[in-house]
């Protein structure tokens, strides 16, 4: 090719890249009024690239979230409980539950029973101590606030060296509340999850339920499987509405075997909407996919 043809070209070339240039700007210029049409390339939307990158560091960040919340199920180790204070515990547990319908907080009652309570929580008894917290922190005693903010907190220190997990549950709730602990903003999220993963039952079954609280569609899929991880694992340890909320959650995609598992569970584990559950299961086959069973059903 002559070098006038290849200069010719370029030429025309720059020319049209400048009208192309000079298009774009025209375009996109505000004229007023109302009604002007703006061509896409005017709202400085994203380039493939960056289109790219973004999703890339999308994908990574769920990454990362995914293994921050990955949960291995741990069961929290009790240990053995003297006759002893149980036997005050019990007694005193017994009086305490028999008067929470007719009494009202602060009437004096409850101060009757803290020496017993006091008495197997100092001896070792974790079930005594975990109701003496619960007593003092929530007000039924006549137990100035201040002194009893002192005591549960004193008591929960003790708690860890028995029963850790459930004594950061505990202190998850506190932090909540601004009972006698200041800690910086979402403190107790990480009490939470720390409980959660040390076996605590009862952090495991809010572990669940808060992670459905999250809006982020991306680790929807995950976080459904996760929540189905902890609510087991706590249906397993006790946790009567981790055993109901697992059931209807399976009965909801339609694993009905291991939804009728859960509400079994539930029901030794004393939740009586798992019982409800079963017994409707055994009236109408649709509803758990099971033989109607008019005797169980009536049980």
């Amino acid at each position: 090719m002559k070098r006038s043809t290849k200069i010719t070209l370029s030429v025309v070339a720059l020319i049209g890249l400048a009208l192309y240039m000079a298009y774009r700007w025209i375009a996109c210029i505000d004229m007023g009024g109302t009604g002007q049409y703006k061509p896409d390339f005017c709202y400085n939307k994203p380039n493939w690239f960056e289109r790219l990158q973004a999703k890339r560091e999308t994908m990574n960040n769920i990454e990362e979230i995914k293994r921050n919340l990955e949960f291995t199920c741990v069961r929290e180790q009790r240990p053995p409980l003297s006759e002893e204070t149980q036997q005050l515990y019990n007694y005193a547990l017994h009086r305490d539950l028999n008067h929470m319908w007719p009494g009202e907080r602060g009437d004096g009652f409850w101060d009757n029973l803290l020496p017993y309570y006091r008495i197997a929580a100092a001896n070792g008894d974790y079930k005594a101590n975990v109701r003496l917290q619960f007593i003092l922190s929530d007000g039924w005693t006549q137990v100035p606030e201040i002194e009893a903010e002192i005591e549960v907190h004193q008591l929960n220190k003790q708690l860890q060296k028995q029963l850790p997990a459930t004594a950061y549950y505990l202190l998850k709730g506190y932090i909540e509340d601004g009972y006698g602990v200041s800690a910086p903003p979402d403190s107790e999220l990480a009490f939470l999850r720390k409980a959660a993963d040390m076996g605590s039952r009862d952090a495991q079954f809010v572990l669940g339920k808060t992670l459905m609280g999250i809006d982020d569609k991306e680790t929807l899929q995950f976080r459904l499987k996760l929540k189905r991880k902890l609510y087991r694992c706590a249906s397993e340890q006790g946790q009567g509405d981790a055993s109901e909320w697992l059931g209807i959650d399976l009965q909801n995609i339609k694993q009905y075997p291991e939804a009728v598992a859960a509400y079994y569970q539930g029901v030794k584990n004393g939740n009586s909407q798992a019982a409800f559950s079963l017994a409707k299961g055994f009236e109408y086959k649709e509803y758990l996919n099971m033989t109607p069973d008019a005797e169980r059903a009536r049980r």
